[in-house]
């Protein structure tokens, strides 16, 4: 996710109180995804470490 979107999607959580629910509840979920998608790709790259093997040589 870009920084962009990610802070609008942000701001769409700050003005909640000035719409409906459902726009901040479904930028919650794309914020929560993306936090997901990195954490999954994060703990990947330290398994890798882990293992000998790092994300430049192929493995």
């Amino acid at each position: 996710m870009r920084a962009e979107r990610e802070q609008g999607l942000m701001l769409k959580i700050f003005f909640a109180d000035q719409g409906g629910k459902a726009d901040p509840l479904a930028a919650l979920g794309q914020i929560r995804q993306w936090a997901q998608d990195r954490h999954a790709e994060n703990v990947a790259i330290a398994r890798s470490y882990i293992a000998g093997r790092s994300r430049t040589d192929g493995s």
